[in-house]
């Protein structure tokens, strides 16, 4: 198990604090810029130091709304080092369902674009749409085995492909792991991706998903409306069924350790 607390004694996982502070600049925002940055050390677990609570006002109400939304703290937030490292350990109520879904599918986006720079030609990398990328591999990895899992596959070619993206998308369970098993070669993909790349292209993902968000928050609030209006859109937005708050580390971690572990027993 991997261990939020041993990503610094791993050399792997270290490689990802080299790269943190040119992730953190970002030349497109203008007025959230520090709230990125504090946003980006609290959900990776970052310390956080007096130098990184310049907020402003605005930016303040945009970091209460996040973290009552996310970590609901059953205490008052202080914006003080204390009090936010003591936030960012909290545990939230993610579902180990949930966990299993969304790594699994970062892990698959990663290994597609592998399997399309080692196995297409160039000229077909550049043309290639996603269903047909996703259907070349999974052609490539369980072909020879849809018999074994049970495909039964008419005539028609967009019924066969339609029931092909089915099986591998729609339903991502440890259930439906296990039945990958029929290639041992795949299952030790995904345990080598997780194990030594994961948790750096979480880390860079993340802090894209927290800088689009900033963007569309300065959009609503200094180009669409004014700072209540768009501060009111962004705490409903933010309490909506669905929202898309990024995950932190710590869940990411956890979902990760589960599935890995799931997938070192098959």
């Amino acid at each position: 198990m991997i261990k939020l607390e041993d990503m610094t004694k791993t050399t792997n996982l270290n490689k990802t604090s080299i790269t943190l502070n040119e992730l953190l600049s970002d030349p497109d925002i203008v007025h959230f810029q520090k709230l990125k940055h504090l946003l980006v050390k609290l959900f990776l677990k970052k310390k956080i130091l007096h130098s990184d609570l310049n907020l402003s006002k605005i930016e303040k109400k945009l970091l209460r709304a996040v973290i009552t939304k996310k970590f609901n703290p059953k205490y008052n937030i202080k914006f003080e080092p204390k009090c936010l490292i003591k936030i960012s350990k909290l545990k939230t109520n993610k579902k180990n369902e949930d966990g299993v879904k969304c790594v699994y599918k970062k892990a698959l986006r990663e290994l597609k674009k592998r399997f399309k720079n080692e196995y297409l030609d160039p000229k077909d990398r550049v043309q290639i749409k996603f269903k047909k990328l996703s259907l070349c591999f999974y052609n490539h990895y369980f072909g020879r085995y849809f018999e074994n899992l049970f495909f039964n596959f008419g005539s028609d070619e967009s019924d066969k492909n339609n029931r092909i993206m089915g099986f591998f998308e729609k339903k991502i369970t440890i259930k439906f792991l296990k039945k990958l098993k029929v290639n041992r070669e795949y299952i030790n993909l995904l345990i080598q991706y997780f194990e030594n790349d994961f948790v750096r292209d979480f880390i860079k993902s993340n802090t894209n998903k927290i800088g689009n968000l900033i963007l569309k928050w300065e959009k609503l609030i200094y180009s669409e409306f004014d700072e209540e209006k768009g501060l009111e859109i962004i705490k409903k937005q933010l309490n909506s069924r669905g929202n898309k708050i990024p995950w932190t580390l710590s869940e990411s971690l956890k979902a990760m350790n589960y599935i890995l572990n799931a997938l070192r027993k098959l």
